[in-house]
């Protein structure tokens, strides 16, 4: 297929006013495209007064978002959903707003989620690595709303198909959520990810002022190595024999508590263990894994094979559970030496092969993976780890009901 040649449509301006270069339609070259991918850059001026920014509005575009917005986070540079770059450059970093390829100024096939617009990417971010101004360090940041794959614009059906792919097919197409389509935040090469999820609107808050220093926090750290504000170790708590969870391990004699087999949500069969009140206002983030010891003392032996412990820790206001886990004691065999397995994510097959018979009497040990969560216990709050055979409050519809299986 014939294309139009190609047009250099760089600009360059100085700005002593914002104290920035702006880098207009910067053409990166791809590897394997003899199309660029556009991008504008925004570099700090070596010496420069930060000055208060005139505010000078994008109304022609959302003018209702842009007036809610953080005024110190608005100028002519504003671009909806992207980094202020006056308030970055103020901080020695650079800005680079790159159009995906067959948007904006970068020419060709649009598909949101397919290797090539990956592969555009990548170069993207070696490119950006390589040049003078940058120390070959960076970070990829934006926002994310599932109304963005439902807006398409005004081509005809046939245009559109022909330009670019439909996303909310492709969701229809990889169902189900361990497919390769959904899991590469997972698996990817970083030694160290992070997630971070925002509450309310999904726009204005990348703008406040807190959010911006928690974000500039992230990246002073791993950009410049001035890691102020750092993550504490992972700590370990444990479910001691007088039912209290806590960060010291009380010395008893080996301890059983029971209790009954096939909970229902109506009738729970549980224990719990419950932190002391914290001190001090407490943060709980990432993947939590129990390590639990169980065995069965079934009233008919020769009928019971297995144990299917669920555990919610943590309850807080309405009862509502801040995470949840469930394991099948005899499918719960753990692949340590699969590469994708993690001491916080303990990896499973579920083969036929690895079924385990479960038999009275004898001790089982399992690691049960619950759900990442993040919550902020308040001071004087506490949290709860209960340990089941059935479902508990929290699990809405979604229970385990089936005579057979559940």
């Amino acid at each position: 297929m014939e294309t139009n040649p190609t047009r250099d449509l760089l600009q360059v301006f100085e700005d002593k006013e914002n104290g920035l270069e702006f880098m207009k339609n910067v053409s990166i070259p791809l590897k394997d495209s003899s199309l660029p991918i556009r991008a504008n850059i925004c570099l700090p001026l070596p010496t420069h007064t930060r000055r208060r920014v005139p505010r000078i509005p994008y109304e022609a575009f959302h003018k209702a978002t842009f007036d809610e917005a953080n005024p110190e986070h608005t100028s002519k540079y504003s671009a909806w959903e992207t980094p202020y770059p006056v308030a970055w450059t103020g901080a020695s970093y650079a800005v680079v707003r790159a159009d995906e390829r067959g948007l904006g100024q970068s020419p060709g096939y649009l598909g949101t989620m397919i290797q090539g617009t990956s592969e555009c990417f990548s170069d993207v971010v070696e490119w950006c690595a390589e040049q003078p101004w940058s120390t070959g360090q960076g970070r990829h940041g934006g926002i994310y709303s599932k109304r963005f794959i439902e807006i398409w614009g005004t081509f005809q059906e046939d245009d559109l198909a022909a330009n670019l792919r439909d996303q909310a097919r492709d969701n229809e197409a990889n169902r189900f959520r361990g497919d390769d389509y959904y899991r590469g935040y997972t698996h990817a090469g970083s030694k160290f990810k992070y997630l971070r999820f925002i509450a309310g609107r999904y726009d204005l808050p990348f703008y406040y002022r807190d959010e911006v220093e928690a974000e500039k926090s992230f990246l002073d750290a791993f950009l410049k190595d001035q890691d102020t504000v750092g993550w504490s170790v992972p700590e370990s708590y444990y479910l001691n024999a007088d039912q209290s969870l806590a960060m010291t391990k009380l010395p008893s004699e080996p301890t059983k508590l029971s209790y009954k087999a096939l909970g229902r949500i109506h009738q729970p069969e549980l224990i719990s263990f419950t932190t002391p009140p914290f001190e001090e206002e407490t943060e709980v983030t990432g993947h939590i894994v129990a390590h639990l010891n169980f065995s069965i003392a079934p009233e008919n032996p020769a009928n019971e094979s297995d144990i299917d412990p669920s555990s919610t820790p943590a309850l807080a206001g309405d009862l509502v559970p801040l995470c949840k886990g469930w394991l099948r004691v005899s499918t719960g065999k753990v692949h340590t030496k699969d590469p994708k397995h993690r001491p916080w994510v303990p990896h499973r097959e579920y083969l036929s092969t690895d079924v385990l018979l479960v038999r009275a009497g004898e001790i089982y040990g399992a690691d049960v993976e619950l759900w990442p969560t993040n919550a902020v216990v308040d001071q004087r709050g506490w949290i709860v780890f209960e340990v089941s055979s059935g479902d508990t409050q929290g699990c809405w519809i979604i229970q385990h009901v089936s005579d057979i299986d559940r």
